[in-house]
């Protein structure tokens, strides 16, 4: 029996000195060039403030003296220790160079159908943030012209770092996370910041919250509404969107393979919910991103679906697959022990790596499960069909591409 908890919950909608030290008033913008970190250290200018332009994905760190201010310079992927210099080369700093997009929870889900369609388009320079160097390994194994960064974003000097020379963001904050709308904020404060400087070149923050944030039961979806907040206040440009939950949290080749299919849900199976394909919504953001200022100020409620019930969806998981799929409902208390195991890792671990309230994190697990034995996620499918200019995905048409995929691996 497939454990369908992890599937479930993943899929709801729910990171060495090298340059000169300036002595006149010129200004340098950061370059960053082929994957390497230099740091250079800054002195005087009161809060004085990295810059970061990626040029194929390195991190060099500058330092400002008296009146000067030097962007980073990223240079052929290596880290030079202090004490190392080598002058400014300002021809990376071209202004043909591609726009640099922040993406942030680059490993997660929907975002591994994003960044191919970001990647193909050519126009970004893409800074993928990742919250561990596990995953950032990954990341740069998949994505080589990209620069990788592992960050924190509880802490508002690491967002200012990771928006450098930025032209763009698409945040996608971590769900079922205690510190989810501080995290935002700090997002969002520094694009802010980003903006006002000198010469910024940065235009827009593309945040994917999620369906339906006046659903204050939804602890992760209230959270949401708060970053929303803050977002329109901002000064800056935004967009948001706003998926249901995602269809591809049913393991329909997992299914397949199985003699006898079950699987064992978090929450009870008549529930009518909307869902959204993620093919469905990373072809919406990667439009919204790269049309850009036609999407300026908007909110798009996207689901793919109108209301559907898992029931509904595992007949048609077992019309495809030739095999009746059985749906065990949890208790409550087992559903939510689910969802902690399969966000966190074991059933011992209640929050992730370096979140200090796993009591909050618990809650909010606790609330989704209650949440969706009563209620329904309800959307509807007609912007995101207007967004693709096509028929949204439906259930029996994901269903069959699923099982595509699998036969061609």
């Amino acid at each position: 029996m497939v454990n369908f908890a992890a599937a479930a919950l993943a899929c709801l909608a729910m990171t060495p000195l090298i340059g000169a030290f300036p002595t006149n008033s010129t200004l340098l913008k950061a370059a960053h060039h082929n994957g390497t970190h230099h740091h250079v250290a800054r002195s005087n200018l009161t809060a004085a403030e990295h810059f970061l332009e990626p040029i194929n994905g390195t991190h060099h760190h500058f330092t400002r003296s008296n009146t000067t201010l030097l962007r980073d310079f990223h240079h052929n992927g290596t880290h030079h220790s202090p004490g190392f210099r080598e002058s400014p080369r300002p021809k990376a700093c071209s202004e043909n160079m591609s726009e640099v997009l922040v993406v942030t929870s680059a490993s997660g889900r929907q975002n591994a159908h994003l960044l191919p369609l970001l990647v193909s388009s050519k126009r970004f320079k893409l800074r993928l943030v990742s919250h561990s160097e596990a995953s950032a390994e990954k990341l740069r194994t998949r994505y080589p012209g990209a620069e990788v960064v592992v960050a924190d974003l509880a802490s508002v000097d690491a967002c200012r770092e990771l928006l450098r020379g930025a032209t763009a963001v698409y945040h996608a904050g971590p769900s079922i996370h205690s510190r989810e709308r501080e995290m935002g904020f700090n997002m969002i404060d520094a694009a802010t910041a980003e903006a006002r400087e000198p010469g910024s070149q940065f235009r827009h923050f593309v945040y994917s919250s999620v369906l339906g944030t006046q659903h204050r039961k939804l602890l992760q979806h209230d959270l949401k509404s708060f970053v929303e907040e803050r977002l329109m206040l901002s000064p800056i440009p935004w967009t948001i969107l706003q998926p249901t939950n995602f269809m591809d949290a049913y393991p329909v080749a997992h299914l397949s393979s199985m003699e006898n299919p079950s699987m064992e849900r978090l929450w009870k199976p008549n529930m009518p919910n909307s869902l959204i394909a993620l093919r469905d919504l990373a072809e919406a953001a990667a439009k919204v991103l790269t049309e850009r200022e036609k999407h300026f100020y908007a909110q798009y409620p996207l689901a793919s679906t109108l209301p559907t019930t898992d029931a509904e969806v595992f007949e048609a998981i077992s019309k495809k697959i030739g095999k009746e799929v059985q749906v065990n409902t949890p208790t409550f208390e087992k559903g939510v022990e689910n969802a902690l195991a399969m966000l966190f890792g074991g059933n011992s671990m209640l929050c992730a790596e370096g979140d200090l309230r796993p009591d909050v994190t618990k809650d909010e697990a606790e609330r989704l499960i209650l949440f969706y034995n009563r209620y329904s996620l309800a959307g509807n499918p007609n912007v995101l069909r207007w967004l693709l200019g096509r028929e949204p995905t439906t259930v029996e048409q994901w269903v069959k591409l699923q099982l595509d995929e699998a036969k061609l691996k």
